[in-house]
């Protein structure tokens, strides 16, 4: 509803009226956000968009399960209520986005290596993580980006398939950089061992 009352409602009645519609809204909205990312264990952070307004009052409304709330990475102004909108919010969230995904990296890293480290439940190289993938034992594929494009989509796809995640490792890190020099930028947490 627009911002100048319509004829005959009296500015109070408006003002309830646009309140109402925007409960629905945020109310909309935030189960949209929990229908597609509550159950989903790989999201490890949001980001909000919107005026700033209008962005404060729906984190500000209890909208939000709790367990969302708490992947709250950051707030952005937006000026469009469009895929440009979206748009902006990617760019102006960039660096908490790109934090939240090294920080991904490193823990899944660091899981691999320990399981490694211990004879633990993991996949390594082209052919043994090729095989775990066919069994559907990937719990969790990391691939380095150093690889082609096409073949990190097809292993996704493999893995995915099979009700894996996969997550690209960046190798201008140091231990991105092992990985993909000593292992060859591929392996697998796995969810049960590949013989």
């Amino acid at each position: 509803m627009g911002k100048s009352r319509a004829g005959g409602q009296s500015a109070q009645r408006f003002e309830r009226e646009r309140e109402r519609q925007k409960h629905e809204f945020f109310t909309q909205v935030a189960d949209a956000v929990e229908g597609t990312f509550l159950s989903e264990p790989t999201v490890d952070g949001l980001v909000l968009g919107g005026t700033t307004i209008t962005v404060d009052e729906f984190q500000k409304g209890d909208y939000l399960h709790h367990e969302l709330r708490d992947r709250v990475l950051g707030v952005y102004p937006v000026e469009y209520a469009t895929e440009q909108g979206l748009a902006q919010l990617v760019e102006r969230a960039e660096d908490v986005l790109s934090d939240a995904q090294r920080r991904r990296e490193r823990a899944a890293l660091d899981r691999f290596f320990t399981a490694l480290g211990r004879d633990g439940d993991v996949a390594y190289g082209t052919d043994a993580t090729r095989t775990a993938i066919e069994y559907g034992a990937v719990d969790v594929l990391l691939v380095a980006d150093a690889h082609p494009p096409e073949t990190i989509r097809q292993l996704e796809t493999a893995t995915t398939n099979q009700g894996g995640e996969c997550l690209v490792v960046s190798t201008d890190t140091d231990r991105g950089a092992q990985f993909e020099t000593a292992l060859g930028g591929l392996g697998a947490l796995l969810r049960f061992p590949v013989e």
